[in-house]
């Protein structure tokens, strides 16, 4: 699906630019610098850090001295019956990692640290069995993530029962600080396996009015200098440009060059070529590119709708989350069925959510508005 479908999904895709969601669908790729543990001094209070409990575990968050602070009232049954988590740690295949942090306790116990799969088997990419005292101890370790990349992983430390135990623990606080995990070598990690494709050239998919400005955008330039304008029909070169304007792009961590083709006004369908690059997607000018866009914004709305069927031979499915949801961390059921998916992975969240429902009051202004207009001219 490198390209075939991809083509004919950009239109629509394009087209729901108001629909764009606030969660971003590119892998998380890291580099073998820096801590990858956000908050790890617990200067921010307990932010993105929480608990999970089940099986009779009881437990409660703070910051203490500016050390996180997980009081355990009761261990539960299982040894994951209270855990502590931060959610969200990318490991890569083959990276080498180094995990530290400081931990102890005010009683002698047993804890589990580990860095596991966040659902699936929950297998531990890495295990450490530690016992905890009164006296802090600093936990400092490398480690290689042997299994396939996971960028979802989940940093946890499992604080209910274990088997040791022969009684109930009476109630007690772990302290943690200074946690930290580095990408120490990545010289051996495939980054091209977990990333999406990514096209070097960037158009407007949906297309250009001809008596507009037509700009593309070039990544990953090594020499060129050059591009060309080839008409998607006769293969032909209609229009040779230079590249300009390079452009240190660090939110994407790349350079970007841009390059100029509005003499280019004949109607029909282009690419953008370019020497060693992919060519860029079939694109459109002419002066009613835009006319089908509102079309394919209701579409859209039908195309990503959760809960039921949907027919369509590229985005149909069978009916999906249709039983009761679990609230994140307890074991409350609530149902949240219907509504719309935030993109091809099928997931929902609040705030693309909303937006969905914004853009329907939006749309639904726009259909009244084409409609009036059409009666109008019927009249």
């Amino acid at each position: 699906m490198k390209k075939g479908t991809l083509k004919k999904c950009a239109a629509v895709l394009a087209a729901c630019t108001i629909m764009a969601s606030a969660m971003p669908v590119a892998s998380l790729q890291v580099s073998a610098a820096g801590n990858l543990i956000s908050n790890s001094t617990f200067e921010s209070g307990v932010k993105d850090w929480g608990t999970y409990k089940e099986s009779g575990g009881k437990c409660s968050l703070k910051t203490e001295d500016g050390k996180l602070a997980l009081t355990v009232s009761d261990v539960g049954k299982v040894n994951y019956a209270v855990q502590v988590f931060y959610d969200i740690v990318p490991l890569y295949k083959n990276g080498v990692y180094r995990l530290k942090y400081d931990i102890s306790c005010t009683t002698d116990r047993f804890v589990e640290g580990m860095i596991q799969m966040n659902g699936g088997d929950y297998r531990a990419y890495t295990w450490k069995g530690l016992n905890i005292t009164s006296t802090p101890q600093t936990v400092d370790y490398e480690f290689t993530m042997e299994d396939d990349t996971d960028i979802m992983a989940k940093l946890v430390f499992n604080c209910g029962i274990q088997e040791k135990y022969e009684g109930v623990l009476p109630e007690h606080t772990i302290y943690l600080d200074n946690v930290s995990l580095e990408l120490v070598d990545d010289s051996a990690v495939d980054y091209s396996s977990s990333r999406p494709y990514a096209p070097s050239i960037n158009i407007n998919q949906v297309g250009y009015r001809t008596d507009s400005k037509k700009t593309a955008v070039f990544r990953d330039v090594t020499n060129q200098s050059e591009f060309s304008v080839v008409n998607a029909d006769t293969k032909e070169k209609v229009y040779t440009g230079k590249l300009e304007n390079r452009t240190d792009n660090k939110s994407a961590g790349e350079t970007n060059f841009t390059g100029d083709f509005s003499s280019v006004t004949a109607p029909g369908k282009y690419y953008i070529s370019c020497d060693g690059l992919d060519n860029s997607y079939t694109f459109e000018i002419g002066d009613k590119v835009y006319n089908n866009l509102l079309d394919d914004s209701v579409r859209m709305l039908y195309l990503q709708r959760c809960g039921v069927k949907v027919e369509d031979s590229e985005f149909g499915h069978a009916a999906c989350h249709t039983s009761m949801a679990t609230v994140y961390g307890t074991n409350d059921k609530i149902d949240v069925s219907g509504g719309w998916h935030d993109a091809g992975d099928y997931g929902r969240y609040v705030v693309p959510a909303a937006k969905a429902v914004a853009d329907c009051r939006h749309l639904t202004a726009a259909l009244t508005t084409r409609f009036h207009a059409l009666h109008s001219r019927a009249m």
